[in-house]
């Protein structure tokens, strides 16, 4: 609760000038996921823009380590329109669980017979980029979302989304023409202006 009035917390309000006596917090408990794997998606790829796909990026154990960059996580590029799955599965030495005995997350080595697997089925994969969709169509923008999934339950009911926010990098570019930076008028006159041969 005392979040509220943190340096950060407190510049927020001023820089967006929301009055600091109308803020009010609430803390939310959630059962944590008994995550398999975890990471995070984006849905447009964020390397390029490119809003017809969806990117995936995950690790065994919970998000932490993809999160925080504390590893390479394994990338599945999923194109929503045909559902072809691109995968680029890494070599993941660490990821962060759930210790019951010391009752406490914890990052351990990964063991060597899951470090060259994929983390999430392609199935799953495929899933995800299906809530990723349904997720940037509820908020009207592009979203870059934290995802888990439970490995006590059966798919599809594994599959958690736990956070998203609107992706920050390339919503916040100007929009440009997607085909050769030109307009679709445009190029329909350049078509209709350019020479034509006639058989003789």
């Amino acid at each position: 609760m005392a979040s509220l009035f943190t340096p950060r917390a407190i510049a927020y309000r001023i820089k967006m000038g929301f009055p600091h006596e109308k803020v009010l917090i609430s803390v939310g408990v959630q059962r944590m996921v008994d995550t398999r794997a975890a990471g995070v998606m984006f849905t447009l790829n964020p390397l390029n823009g490119d809003p017809s796909k969806v990117v995936i990026e995950g690790n065994w154990g919970l998000g932490e380590t993809v999160v925080g960059g504390l590893c390479n996580p394994d990338k599945f590029i999923v194109d929503k329109v045909t559902s072809e799955i691109k995968k680029e599965i890494s070599l993941k030495t660490t990821e962060c669980i759930f210790d019951p005995k010391r009752n406490e997350v914890v990052h351990v080595d990964i063991p060597p017979d899951r470090r060259e697997i994929q983390c999430i089925e392609d199935q799953e994969a495929l899933e995800l980029a299906r809530f990723a969709k349904k997720v940037e169509a509820y908020y009207g923008c592009p979203q870059d979302i934290e995802w888990a999934i439970d490995k006590g339950k059966p798919f599809p009911f594994n599959i958690f989304m736990v956070q998203t926010r609107p992706e920050t990098v390339w919503s916040q570019k100007k929009k440009e023409p997607v085909l050769g930076k030109k307009t679709a008028y445009e190029l329909l006159m350049e078509k209709a202006l350019s020479p034509v041969k006639i058989g003789t």
